[in-house]
């Protein structure tokens, strides 16, 4: 009797689904941020914005601990960028994310809570570049960002292809591989040109705003309105240019402040290009006119919404 109970909960235990680590976008994301530094591959992705899409071949390697990066573009006469290495201002989106996602602070200014204006899940599996790809869904919880779809590698957790929706849930902007090559280890000769390329040639600067440190600077102005969450970044170079920017942790905007001359008044309107959004008017601030202009990664209507609440201290 007791053995066929026993029996009988082994098999039941069988068909209990197990705790699935997959189904956590932490441990994603935390596999993202270390393929992205620590594996050497190569191949080729598509970048769309809007109506232009453009064809590029990528080389990573990691040689003695340190990271190089050959970026080419294949349809254009552009020189290829080269990267050797980051600055300690450098955050890859992965660790970005596990931060938005953890909700630490980009800034000193940023609330702790920023994690709190997106939703992270993981939602299926697709197939990219001919790999097996686990789909990672960032949708904001408010209609003042941009949603995001990311395709990681099953296997190494790298990032295979990135989709930025808009609030109808049209595609702002895509990133893809269409081949992709993981390698093990780079012979020698090709570590050589590696070092060599990067001494030589157009070096790509790496730089992300989201590690300035420092104390609000002193502005004349300073917008009424802002996003939930978003925090200013503290530049004094912004300062000298009457530029404010701010970012939640994944989006970032800038605020710009000019005199505007009387021929300028009138002129106001909008553009956007991708998940880049501008939008500018004239304001009459004590007694005075202003071009206000929100440049950034959010919907025109918050641009609009931001431009009109700036005033004069």
């Amino acid at each position: 009797m007791v053995k066929h109970l026993i029996l009988s909960v082994c098999c039941y235990l069988l068909l209990i689904p197990a705790a699935n680590s997959d189904n956590d976008p932490k441990l994603w994301l935390d596999k993202m941020s270390h393929a992205q530094r620590e594996l050497n591959y190569q191949g080729t992705f598509t970048y769309e914005q809007a109506a232009d899409i453009h064809a590029m071949r990528i080389a990573h390697a990691v040689i003695e601990g340190e990271e190089y990066e050959r970026l080419e573009m294949l349809d254009g006469q552009e020189p290829p960028l080269l990267r050797r290495g980051h600055g300690p201002e450098c955050i890859h989106l992965g660790d970005r994310l596990l931060r938005l996602y953890d909700g630490q602070s980009a800034t000193k200014a940023m609330s702790p809570a920023v994690g709190a204006h997106y939703d992270f899940s993981v939602a299926g599996t697709s197939r990219v570049a001919g790999r097996s790809a686990v789909e990672l869904a960032i949708m904001p919880r408010d209609k003042h960002r941009f949603g995001h779809r990311l395709s990681l590698d099953k296997a190494t957790g790298l990032l295979l292809r990135s989709v930025r929706y808009g609030l109808n849930n049209e595609r702002l902007e895509r990133f893809q591989y269409v081949t992709l090559e993981l390698i093990e280890e780079w012979p020698a000769d090709l570590i050589t040109a590696f070092k060599k390329s990067v001494l030589e040639g157009r070096q790509l600067h790496h730089r992300s705003s989201l590690m300035m440190r420092g104390e609000a600077a002193d502005y004349f102005w300073q917008p009424g309105w802002l996003p939930e969450g978003f925090a200013l970044i503290p530049s004094e170079h912004d300062r000298k240019r009457n530029k404010m920017t701010f970012t939640d942790g994944l989006a970032v905007f800038s605020i710009f402040l000019e005199p505007a001359s009387a021929e300028k008044r009138l002129a106001s309107g909008h553009a956007r290009r991708g998940v880049a959004t501008a939008f500018s008017r004239v304001s009459l601030l004590a007694d005075d006119y202003y071009r206000v202009t929100v440049v950034g990664e959010i919907p025109i209507a918050t641009a609009e919404q931001i431009s009109n609440a700036l005033s004069l201290r």
